[in-house]
């Protein structure tokens, strides 16, 4: 048997895949297994000297009993993304995949009996477009919606970001600290004197551990008047101001297409303190701690990933952030005798 067209390069993988359009009733047809909190599209990867349309027909074969002809070609996708099985968790993924219009039959009765290569069983759901459940590709709630006659290409990069409600680790990415200069850049614009200062925080800004591809950026501010003076500035920027019972001593506010309304995505956090107020000194060493001591570190990754597989779907994040915090508290313990002691 030919192998899957799946490449390592550098740290990562190149997928080539196809996926199966099969719509009834206004309706599409998903995947989805029990180690998923999501569903994916009828497909998988090309294999070796095979064609994208011959492996369309045979990975909807496999996946739900049937044989079915193509229509015509609808998509390509280009996209990154982590990886979330358990096998190269957290690597990043570039994909190509095509995507086909299949013909499907009327008496279409579709039996899966396909495993995951980890051995989960598979099931198929029916998905609507106004369904609350999330769906892989995500633009298959919009486009599917209305059908074209031409071959669209849609391009989707995840590798800054998170659909609201998940949590997934990822590798850490040099992308990451080039996006967080420029979103300090951006806010010391909007700040001017009113930040003495403005730092890359959070696990993005720690290289050596996985981490929420969110970025988080604590601004240390003279006054809070002073920022929420600039709320109307700050939303035209894209960030909003997210009032939270939660976070004591700071202002929220937070990017992405979710607070934007007009997708699911978050891509940052920030969060605005007071100028030598405990939260900033907190902020920052806790940043600077774990980057001067590789094994507590590498103990804080695995806790999160701990936590990150038992908790892919976790809204508001909550019992992912609350398994954290016994930890988070005894490493600023640490990180402030540290401090003290490195100025001594």
């Amino acid at each position: 048997m030919c192998s899957d067209l799946t490449l390592p390069i550098d740290d990562g993988l190149l997928n080539v895949r196809v996926g199966a359009i099969i719509q009834q009733n206004d309706k599409f047809l998903m995947v989805s297994n029990d180690t998923v909190g999501y569903c994916y599209s009828v497909g998988g990867r090309i294999r070796f000297a095979e064609t994208a349309e011959e492996a369309v027909i045979r990975e909807v074969a496999e996946e739900t009993g049937a044989t079915m002809e193509t229509d015509r070609l609808g998509f390509i996708h280009e996209t990154f993304f982590f990886n979330d099985g358990k096998n190269n968790y957290g690597m990043l993924v570039q994909e190509i995949s095509f995507y086909f219009y299949m013909r499907t039959p009327e008496d279409f009765s579709p039996v899966c009996k396909s495993v995951t290569n980890l051995g989960s069983a598979e099931r198929l759901v029916w998905i609507s477009p106004e369904d609350d459940i999330l769906c892989y590709p995500l633009f298959f709630k919009t486009e599917l919606k209305t059908r074209g006659e031409s071959v669209k290409h849609i391009v989707t990069d995840e590798r800054i970001g998170l659909p609201r409600g998940t949590v997934k680790l990822a590798r850490h990415q040099q992308l990451w600290e080039t996006e967080a200069q420029s979103t300090i850049k951006e806010l010391k614009e909007i700040f001017g004197k009113k930040a003495p200062d403005i730092q890359h925080v959070g696990s993005t800004s720690i290289p050596s551990i996985m981490a929420k591809p969110i970025i988080d950026i604590a601004v240390a501010v003279n006054s809070f008047h002073d920022a929420i003076d600039l709320i109307p500035a700050l939303e035209l920027h894209g960030y909003y101001y997210r009032p939270h019972n939660d976070l004591q001593g700071q202002l929220l506010f937070a990017k992405g297409s979710y607070y934007r309304g007009d997708g699911n995505m978050q891509t940052h956090f920030i969060h605005v303190v007071n100028a030598a107020s405990r939260e900033w000194i907190d902020y920052i060493n806790f940043r600077d701690y774990l980057n001067t001591h590789p094994e507590d570190a590498r103990a804080y990754e695995a806790l999160k990933l701990r936590l990150a597989m038992e908790n892919q779907i976790d809204g508001g994040r909550k019992q992912y952030l609350e398994g954290k915090k016994t930890f988070i508290l005894e490493i600023l313990q640490k990180a402030a005798a540290w401090r003290i002691g490195a100025q001594d």
